[in-house]
């Protein structure tokens, strides 16, 4: 006898094997043979983490049971009450996390502590090296320090295209000042960030001349005006032809042919190359077109012309 006779019909906690139930009422005893099967084992693989690939991404954790009553049920923190069916616990934040995994009697239970973990986030800083003095020179440059992330790193300056990244490229140069240049950065899983670098405005000369002729002591003189891009520019250098360095940004009574003016300013220098034309002296030649009226032919000196009587 493995039990002793009860009043109560149910017998709890035997271990698998034969039984035999015996039943009295009165004067009358019933007996029936039940067989308890040994149940399949419950175990369970150890967790597979998938962990967040960006700072702002999520990870998930998966979960697999085996044996046992062929069904499954799982839980995860802070909802430890709350079971699911599926196996897959997705968007989970960085973290520790407990979870339970177990069939659907609830016999031994599997619980695991997990942590889903987030690399840094990917960051970067500018650093100009240099800064563009004179425009067109196109000396500026700049570094970037890249952070976080998962290494390598890989840049591309103003553009976003995957075949313009480079690896581990981080310093950039042949760039004009003024200039707003953007840095787009990816480590080695895709995150991504970018920097924007603004360099300061630089000497714009960009001298150009501008001639005029003149009449003085009624004779023709020329004059040539050199102009500059940028204004209000103080202790600016012109000098003609290799001469004489002067503040004056006029040159008067210049030979005819051709003429260069080298334009410096604290170490930018430009230059202007123009060609000034011969004067042809003014002739005027009189007629008598009718009775008691002339007209005067002017050649030479500079058009339009304007006459006096």
């Amino acid at each position: 006898m493995v039990r002793p006779q009860q009043s109560g019909n149910t017998f709890s906690d035997l271990p698998a094997g034969v039984y035999f139930v015996e039943v009295e009422s009165g004067d009358c005893i019933a007996q029936e043979r039940i067989q308890i099967e040994e149940g399949e084992e419950l175990t369970s693989k150890e967790p597979v983490i998938y962990n967040a690939i960006c700072a702002d991404d999520l990870g998930s954790i998966e979960l697999e049971l085996q044996g046992g009553s062929g069904v499954y049920q799982y839980a995860i923190s802070p909802n430890l009450d709350q079971f699911q069916n599926k196996n897959v616990f997705e968007d989970l934040e960085p973290g520790t996390y407990t979870i339970i995994a177990q069939d659907s009697k609830g016999c031994n239970p599997f619980v695991y502590k997990k942590e889903i973990v987030a690399p840094s986030p990917v960051a970067a800083k500018a650093n100009i090296l240099e800064k563009e003095f004179c425009a067109g020179d196109k000396t500026a440059s700049f570094e970037i320090n890249i952070e976080g992330g998962t290494p390598p790193y890989y840049t591309a300056l103003n553009t976003q295209e995957d075949d313009k990244f480079i690896e581990n490229k981080t310093m950039f140069d042949g760039l004009e000042g003024g200039e707003t240049y953007v840095v787009f950065v990816k480590d080695a899983n895709g995150c991504s960030t970018n920097v924007i670098v603004t360099l300061d405005k630089s000497v714009d000369l960009s001298p150009r001349a501008e001639m005029s002729q003149n009449c003085f002591d009624n004779s023709a003189v020329n004059e040539v005006t050199i102009m500059l891009a940028q204004d209000n520019l103080e202790d600016v250098i012109y000098t003609l032809d290799g001469g004489v360095d002067q503040f004056e940004n006029r040159f008067s009574n210049l030979a005819p042919g051709k003429h260069t003016v080298t334009v410096s300013y604290f170490g930018c220098e430009k230059t202007v190359d123009f060609t000034v034309d011969p004067i042809v002296p003014l002739n005027l030649s009189v007629g008598e077109s009718n009775i008691n009226e002339f007209t005067i032919l002017p050649t030479g000196g500079a058009a339009p012309y304007e006459y006096f009587i």
